[in-house]
């Protein structure tokens, strides 16, 4: 696999730290709606633990995640399906407890997950995700699969594009179809999401994106050293 770009010497790591830094700031920044702010920090963990980099910020992850427990979910976005799963699946992730009855909001009085949720197509999504987290016994969850498999499946299998849905959706449904992330080897998985996400991380978080790039390279340089010295 050829290199995103090339790698220089010692010079690098100074440039490095500034790119830490700046993510740092990001995931530690206060300033702002607080509601929002745990939402763009959440979505900012998920793309860390996306690209492989979550390692490089494991005690802010642990402060972000601390401070979204305890506040728990403010009302704002109660309703919010993106929001709520992806909240249930990192803290479930990293060993928090949130119970399954945390997806009530969008059940009917018999228990199903209401008709009109799965227009929400991120937020189905993110949904599909949450539920390979569920623990055995939990009827929630296994719904919750159930209803996201199935509504995602008629998103990819529909052919009809009329603009709705963009294309790096869409690619994401078809991607977490074949595997979810909860099973997938996340550094074998990181070059994908580097294309994937390329424009909306580097619209977003430009430092964060060139992190990943660095760290992926380094990581592939070690192995290929690794590997030529195994044939040696």
């Amino acid at each position: 696999m050829t290199h995103l770009f090339d790698l220089q010497e010692k010079s690098d790591w100074k440039h490095i730290e500034k790119l830490k830094e700046d993510v740092r700031d990001a995931l530690l920044i206060s300033n702002g709606d607080e509601t929002l702010r745990t939402l763009e920090k959440l979505e900012l963990i998920d793309a860390l633990q996306r690209l492989g980099i979550d390692y490089l910020f494991k005690n802010e992850i642990e402060r972000v995640l601390d401070g979204a427990f305890v506040n728990k979910v403010n009302s704002v976005l109660d309703n919010d399906l993106h929001y709520k799963s992806l909240y249930f699946r990192l803290l479930r992730q990293h060993g928090y407890e949130v119970s399954h009855d945390f997806f009530s909001v969008f059940k009917d009085e018999r228990g199903n997950f209401k008709d009109g949720v799965y227009l929400d197509v991120k937020g189905m999504l993110s949904l599909y995700e949450a539920s390979h987290l569920g623990f055995e016994g939990e009827e929630t969850m296994y719904k919750a699969m159930a209803f996201a498999t199935k509504n995602l499946k008629l998103i990819h299998d529909d052919d009809d594009d009329d603009g709705n849905i963009e294309q790096s959706l869409k690619e994401e449904v078809s991607h977490a179809l074949e595997l979810p992330l909860h099973w997938r080897m996340s550094r074998m998985d990181v070059r994908w999401q580097i294309d994937v996400h390329n424009v909306k991380y580097l619209a977003k978080y430009p430092s964060l994106l060139e992190l990943a790039k660095l760290d992926f390279n380094m990581v592939q340089a070690i192995h290929q050293k690794e590997l030529a010295h195994m044939s040696r």
